[in-house]
């Protein structure tokens, strides 16, 4: 499907108020304005491996009850000028791309996740997610970077890969025929303000596979409520950056800090860091493993463990 427009004046969106199933092949969706999502108009391809490719130069939005559903096929959405707003994405055992280039990705209040994948992708001019309404997510691995705003992510346990993910997807034309879209890639764990993200269940996994990856924000928050955190910096000149602060939480388990390189620069905050590992739930091993440097510039450090610090 798509929406051109010859003038300005006219609007040109596509407005989905009933499902959109593809038996065979791949769905593009493209508008020059905005593309919006009744609560019945899902989006679904039931072939193995087919893609979704939504893109609109203004808004992606839907609403609650609304499902974009793969067949273990990549979904990628795009919104070159304004914001997402995402209900429920599932793309089982493949991967999601949500990229609001300049706006923001919002999730809808509801009681379901709101994207299911292998890999996820998350990259906003400004923020993804909200302070009160965090995109809910069950992922296995993520990258993600907001431009000017937080980033407010919560998910099942999950890495945060940075070695590099990406997403590719298939175009469909006018013609009915496909070609390879761009491929949307991400390295970094990165905000222009604070990272929030908490682990409801699992572990959370840091890794800077890749040399040029980062993980940076103004403040870093990191919370395991039933697992643990595990942070490996990567190495010369790679870490874990707050212009402010970082909070490493384990509420029930284990936190790690790893490097692989003596000169990697490990966790580095200008204000005050707290790692603490907790043991809420009897017979977990709440103990700390420092294995890499940890700097404050101007600021307290606090290493808390109800077992052991080593």
């Amino acid at each position: 499907l798509e929406s051109t427009e010859i003038n300005e004046v006219i609007e040109s969106n596509i407005k989905l108020s009933t499902g959109v199933v593809s038996n065979g092949g791949n769905i593009t969706l493209l508008a020059k304005d905005n593309i919006a999502m009744d609560a019945a108009g899902d989006i679904t391809t039931l072939t193995t491996g087919k893609t979704i490719d939504l893109q609109a130069d203004d808004a992606i939005s839907m609403v609650n009850g609304t499902i974009i559903e793969s067949n273990r096929g990549n979904v990628r959405l795009t919104a070159l000028t304004d914001d997402i707003t995402v209900g429920e994405i599932k793309a089982v055992n493949a991967n999601i791309a949500v990229d609001a280039q300049v706006g923001n990705i919002f999730a809808v209040v509801s009681s379901n996740k709101n994207i299911l994948a292998n890999d996820l992708i998350l990259l906003a001019g400004n923020a993804i997610g909200e302070n009160d309404n965090y995109l809910d997510v069950s992922v296995t691995n993520i990258a993600t970077q907001s431009g000017s705003g937080a980033t407010y992510v919560e998910n099942d346990g999950v890495n945060v890969n940075l070695g590099g993910l990406s997403v590719l997807v298939q175009r469909v034309k006018a013609t009915g025929s496909t070609e390879d879209s761009s491929t949307s890639t991400q390295n970094d764990f990165k905000a222009g303000d604070d990272i929030y993200l908490v682990a409801t269940s699992g572990n959370i996994v840091i890794t800077a596979n890749n040399e040029n990856a980062l993980t940076q924000a103004k403040n870093i928050v990191l919370i395991a409520e039933q697992g643990d955190i595990t942070i490996n910096c990567g190495g010369v000149d790679q870490g874990f950056f707050a212009s402010e602060s970082i909070k490493l939480i384990a509420e029930a388990g284990k936190i790690t800090i790893n490097s692989t390189d003596a000169n990697s620069a490990g966790l580095v905050a200008t204000k005050n860091i707290l790692i603490d590992a907790k043991e809420t739930v009897e017979d977990t091993d709440a103990i700390l493993v420092i294995n890499a440097k940890i700097t404050s510039k101007e600021g307290y450090i606090s290493l808390l463990a109800d077992d052991s610090i080593t």
